[in-house]
């Protein structure tokens, strides 16, 4: 019997990929989340830095799969969903309370507080980066800017009041040649986690078997969007990396 599970989703297009991705593997979720993201100009404001690094991502993403990214334009519409600025927003308390799946998987979202969580489900949240090394925003970037390669990756790990702070169900290291390498790590990390969540869903068995390891949250670094300078410097530190792989 394959469980019951709700996607928790930023809206850009990897995760519409992702979601395109679980959804053509013949599993259909209970119900989407939908985090709309902050309008351009507000991000700019806020964060210009690394608003300008995830566009320029965000563009050669199109063009890697430009077929892709106009199928998956309208994807949630296909299935029920809502959308909120907010994750802790109560109608998303309504719908994973009334649905009562036995997953609900966080792919891009804001903190989740108590009070949603008291909701007796497993909670797993996809992090940009390899727990514990660097929590927060932009985390494969940090990584790279402070020569942490080992670091770079993505991590699935239980959702707790504390942000990236969960046990860790499994965590992979994306090795980042080129400059190439760090514009598509956000496309490679969607792909390798809907295999995962793929085979997570195929049988209640597999979710029932998961282990779950120990995130040292004392070793990590906390970091928030990525300003100008690690920015250049991680762009260095690939250049460097490529020419000693040479």
């Amino acid at each position: 019997m394959m469980p019951k599970f709700i996607l928790i989703l930023g809206d850009s297009f990897r995760h519409r990929l992702f979601c395109y991705l679980i959804q053509s593997s013949g599993l259909h979720p209970d119900g989407i989340v939908v985090i709309s993201s902050k309008s351009f100009i507000s991000r700019c404001r806020n964060a210009p830095t690394s608003t300008f690094f995830s566009s320029i991502q965000s563009m050669f993403e199109f063009l890697k799969m430009p077929f892709l990214a106009l199928k998956t334009r309208n994807r949630f519409k296909e299935v029920q969903h809502i959308v909120v600025s907010d994750v802790n927003h109560h109608s998303v308390f309504n719908l994973i309370n009334s649905a009562q799946p036995d997953l609900v998987f966080v792919y891009g979202s804001n903190v989740i507080k108590k009070r949603l969580l008291s909701i007796e489900t497993l909670w797993l949240n996809a992090h940009g980066g390899v727990l514990p090394g660097y929590r927060g925003l932009d985390s494969n970037v940090w990584a790279i800017s402070d020569g942490r390669f080992d670091c770079v990756g993505f991590t699935i790990h239980k959702v707790s009041s504390q942000l990236d702070a969960g046990e860790i169900f499994i965590k992979e290291v994306i090795p980042v040649y080129s400059l190439l390498g760090l514009l598509f790590i956000r496309l490679d990390i969607a792909i390798k986690l809907s295999n995962l969540v793929k085979t997570l869903l195929r049988e209640r068995s597999a979710l029932d078997s998961i282990r779950f390891s120990p995130n040292h949250v004392g070793f990590s670094i906390y970091r928030s969007h990525i300003t100008l300078f690690p920015l250049t410097l991680s762009v260095f530190n690939i250049l460097r990396k490529g020419l000693n792989n040479c």
